[in-house]
């Protein structure tokens, strides 16, 4: 709908300066293709109504009243509405591209405003379900960034503890050597012997 409109805009445009018979054989294709936009948008709009009826009874049918199933309904009936309205703008459209004397300022208008009514019921019928898996997502990533950041800290506190013992070890490696170091000295100086300078 939306397409159409912007071509419509451009015969609409281009008619300012043209005759009469180049307005109609541009908006001649323009009319079917309107109509036949028209016709789907009927479709959808008894398809609605359909659903909002089969509502309506699964609800009769089932005893305790569903909150959810009344928003889901009001919603089907308020989207069917807005579809009919926007086809019976297109068939003014319609309409008004095949008389004789052409309104180009009211096509315009009309074909924006069944766009409208078009977008409202489909953001009617948008489930919210898509949001919730949006959420989700956005929370598993959430919890996997936390996981691998506690990996992280993990790793950094095991490399900080291995460094703690490495330094212990080679303390404990130091001390021994010079307990060694000093049990030598102590022996060499218990045994008696001192070396004797040479004196030749």
């Amino acid at each position: 709908q939306v397409e159409l409109g912007d071509e419509t805009q451009d015969a609409v445009t281009l008619a300012e300066t043209a005759s009469k018979a180049e307005t109609l054989s541009r908006l001649g294709p323009l009319s079917a293709k309107q109509h036949s936009l028209s016709a789907v948008t009927d479709t959808i709009a008894d398809a609605l109504a359909k659903q909002s009826e089969h509502i309506v009874q699964q609800s009769a049918q089932n005893t305790g009243q569903n909150v959810d199933a009344g928003q889901i309904l009001e919603k089907n009936q308020r989207a069917g509405q807005l579809v009919s309205d926007a086809k019976l703008k297109m068939d003014d459209v319609v309409y008004m591209m095949t008389r004789d004397e052409i309104p180009l300022d009211d096509i315009g208008p009309q074909q924006k405003a069944a766009s409208k009514n078009l977008i409202q019921a489909l953001a009617l019928l948008e489930p919210p379900q898509q949001q919730q898996e949006q959420d989700q997502q956005q929370q598993e990533q959430d919890q996997q960034q936390q996981e691998q950041d506690q990996q992280q800290q993990e790793q950094n506190q095991q490399q900080q503890e291995q460094g703690n013992l490495n330094q212990m070890l080679q303390g404990v490696r130091d001390r021994e050597a010079q307990r060694r170091q000093d049990q030598k000295e102590k022996q060499k100086r218990s045994s008696g012997y001192e070396p004797v300078e040479k004196d030749w």
